[in-house]
């Protein structure tokens, strides 16, 4: 009795299912009641796998006769599905998560001459993050999306989340920061408009100086009162 073949799946870009036997690449051809069929990738191949509903092998058909096996394809294939797993699971930027993906995995010369280059992948990628991006809230009273209140390090970021004077007021900082903006004897203040969205009235961003550079420390928004909130993180209000 023959061994069954062995069976991987992954995505397609298209985000459909395709199937990996002893290296070439099979495609979803039509599901019936008890099995579903997988044709090669190539259509001038004729060779197909069948499959049950748990996607356990149950047989085959036809031959590779045309074309030989596609493993840099295979490589391809497996590294694309593993940077748009993390690109739906995390918030990391995603040039940093392209190249950490390539760095960790060993890839053939051939598979590596067949991955898009970072600049060519990112605008299919920003728009499969979009897809799991929280839709911008309708008023000022909404939750804080856990991915938005802490850093991809898992540190704590929304730093404050109070009303003053019935206007919602949202400070962001990590630990870090605020040791560096108490630590400093220059803090510089800036604001914006026309980047906030309706339903505040402005966003502030707190910079502080160390070591001749200027970081980006805290940032809020609806805030109409900086001296308030410049208490409320223990600033003094005459700090310049």
């Amino acid at each position: 009795m023959s061994t069954a073949p062995s069976l991987s799946f992954s995505i397609s870009n298209k985000r459909k299912q395709i199937l990996i036997c002893d290296g070439f690449i099979f495609q979803l051809n039509r599901t019936r009641p008890r099995l579903k069929y997988w044709r090669c990738k190539d259509r001038t191949c004729s060779a197909y796998i069948h499959t049950d509903h748990k996607n356990q092998y149950v047989g085959k058909s036809g031959d590779h006769n045309l074309h030989l096996p596609v493993p840099e394809q295979v490589e391809v294939a497996l590294f694309k599905e593993k940077v748009k797993e993390r690109v739906l699971k995390e918030t990391t930027a995603i040039g940093k998560i392209y190249d950490k993906e390539m760095a960790s995995l060993t890839l053939s010369d051939g598979a590596l001459n067949l991955i898009p280059l970072p600049e060519e992948a990112k605008a299919s990628l920003n728009r499969l993050r979009r897809q799991t991006t929280p839709p911008l809230p309708t008023s000022s009273f909404f939750d804080v999306p856990d991915a938005y209140s802490t850093t991809t390090t898992g540190a704590h970021f929304l730093f404050s989340d109070t009303v003053v004077r019935k206007k919602r007021v949202i400070l962001f900082a990590t630990d870090e920061q605020l040791r560096m903006l108490f630590s400093t004897k220059t803090i510089m203040i800036d604001g914006t408009f026309s980047a906030c969205v309706p339903q505040f009235d402005q966003v502030f961003s707190l910079h502080c100086v160390k070591f001749s550079m200027c970081y980006w420390v805290v940032a809020w928004s609806d805030c109409y009162n900086i001296q308030a909130c410049l208490r409320g993180i223990g600033c003094s209000s005459s700090t310049s």
